[in-house]
């Protein structure tokens, strides 16, 4: 699975993503004994239909590195997760949401390594793009302002338009069960390499950072790349 932003000036990231999809899933394709043809479509590959499923290619949608993570922990909202053997070969997340939650979707590491809930806007180390400073006074109001943010943007417009749920429920696990990060920690994930920007004021970069370590926690195969500076989709 890939996706995530991608815009038209990073031509040679995105080949270069999908040039790593295309021969991790010619090798896994040539495990399962070459089953399947695969396709090659608009930025897309794709591999056989084997024992590793199909690579799904999700550049350029609207939440797309939410929904290649989502796919990549086995998330299947309102119906537990996928087998292990039904999850994609690799997936490549180009700056992707992990979380859903008003309380992880801004983490803060403490001085002994734990993380922390989203605290006050006007705390952030990087200015975030969904709470004005007018929210950012306090934890409270800031995670307020980031459950509607969400829910509007990426939960509850609908599946036609990309949206994880149909209808105008903000779950009251805050999220968690439509969250990959709360996901990240099962074993025998695919491998993974998660691209952020350390300036991202859409995604926080500490955001990837949590979801990583709690993947590699469990054994898996999870690699950030961080550019210094650069906000969203930027490198």
């Amino acid at each position: 699975a890939c996706g995530g932003a991608a815009p038209p000036q990073h031509t040679t990231l995105r080949t270069l993503c999908l040039a790593t999809l295309a021969r991790v899933a010619a090798e896994v394709a040539e495990g399962a004994g070459g089953a399947g043809g695969g396709y090659a479509g608009r930025a897309a590959f794709g591999a056989g239909a084997g024992s590793a499923g199909v690579v799904a290619s999700l550049l350029r949608s609207r939440a797309g590195g939410l929904l290649a993570t989502s796919l990549g922990t086995g998330l299947r909202v309102g119906a537990g997760v996928a087998a292990s053997e039904e999850l994609p070969a690799a997936v490549i997340g180009n700056w992707p949401v992990t979380t859903l939650g008003s309380r992880s979707y801004v983490p803060t590491r403490t001085a002994e390594g734990a993380w922390e809930a989203t605290g006050a806007g006007d705390d952030f180390p990087v200015e975030s793009a969904f709470v004005p400073s007018e929210y950012g006074d306090s934890a409270e109001r800031t995670q307020a302002r980031l459950r509607q943010v969400l829910a509007g943007r990426f939960l509850l417009f609908g599946r036609r338009l990309g949206g994880l749920l149909p209808q105008p429920i903000y779950p009251s696990d805050d999220a968690a069960s439509v969250s990959p990060l709360w996901f990240a920690s099962r074993p025998k994930l695919p491998p993974m390499l998660l691209l952020t920007g350390g300036a991202d004021q859409v995604v926080p970069c500490d955001q990837t950072t949590r979801f990583a370590e709690a993947a590699r926690g469990a054994g898996n195969d999870v690699t950030q790349l961080i550019f210094e500076e650069a906000g969203h989709g930027g490198g």
